[in-house]
């Protein structure tokens, strides 16, 4: 053993240089063969990962994202939902306002075309407009025969309460 040993020492004595060499190659293969590269982890940068940790931790927080993505997207959808909702009810709203004021403009100009018809003094006798006279003063007559029933009603009821009270005294 010690012939090998020796052979081995003046071997290396006469070619220092590639002796030197080689053990730096030797050195550099365990190193890089045993020891991986690392990086901090994304996930928690107090520790080191070596890629294919690093790998597994990215598809983690990527499925992480996606999950968080489409609950975005599924209140996005919602939130569109109402504020199509609420649209539909905000043009039904203004839809039917138009209407009623198309109407009201309507009985206004039938109000006014009256009053200056009458004011002219030629009242019409046959046709729409002496039916819509006639309807007009028959819806004018019924609430107004109404009121005044009501208002008799109540007069009525007074009078009969004193008259009760009145004719208890004398008995």
């Amino acid at each position: 053993m010690k012939k090998i040993i020796d052979g081995a020492a003046e071997w290396i004595g006469h070619n220092r240089f590639t002796a030197a060499t080689l053990a730096l190659i030797l050195v550099a293969a365990v190193f890089l063969v045993g020891c991986p590269a690392k990086t901090p982890s994304p996930m928690d940068p107090t520790r080191d990962v070596t890629r294919s940790e690093l790998a597994a931790e990215v598809a983690h927080i990527q499925g992480n994202l996606a999950e968080a993505g489409a609950a975005i997207d599924a209140k996005i959808a919602a939130y569109n939902l109402a504020i199509d909702d609420a649209n539909a009810k905000v043009a039904a709203a203004y839809d039917a306002l138009e209407e009623a004021e198309a109407k009201r403009q309507q009985i206004a100009a039938f109000v006014l075309s009256s009053i200056k018809t009458v004011a002219s003094g030629t009242a019409p006798t046959t046709g729409a407009g002496f039916a819509a006279w006639g309807l007009a003063g028959l819806a004018v007559l019924g609430v107004g025969a109404t009121a005044d029933n009501i208002r008799k009603r109540a007069v009525i009821s007074v009078t009969k309460a004193e008259n009760k009270k009145l004719l208890s005294r004398k008995a």
